[in-house]
């Protein structure tokens, strides 16, 4: 199977999903897509290092909401990796409030990797 566009690497047994600069609409959807895929092979906790991540848009905010909740859904979470204000900004106003980390390795610690059977595939 053909791994999707973002850049994505498992560290400590979790797949870590890197997202550009800008995140909108647009790459949003490589963003689940790539949840999707790494989902498929049994894994549902993941870290977004969106470290380098200056603008999220609405849409973006939304893809991250579902993340959430698909990983939450398979007995795992999702960790994102981002300042405060970036992800406050959509989350007061939506009134969802996404884990964040100031740091990968403080995304990474004590972080297990839950192994499941998907209940949603690559097609979903």
């Amino acid at each position: 199977m053909r791994r999707p566009g973002l850049p994505t690497g498992l560290v400590r047994g979790v797949p870590v999903i890197t997202v550009p600069e800008q995140l909108d609409g647009g790459n949003a959807r490589l963003l689940l897509a790539t949840v999707r895929y790494w989902a498929a092979y049994g894994y549902a906790s993941f870290v977004i290092d969106m470290s380098r991540t200056v603008a999220c848009d609405v849409a973006a905010f939304r893809a991250l909401v579902r993340t959430h909740n698909r990983a939450r859904a398979e007995g795992g979470e999702l960790r994102v990796v981002a300042s405060r204000p970036l992800l406050s900004r959509f989350g007061s106003a939506l009134g969802v409030a996404l884990p964040h980390f100031a740091s990968l390795r403080d995304a990474l610690a004590e972080t297990p990797a839950v192994a499941i059977e998907p209940t949603w595939g690559l097609s979903a």
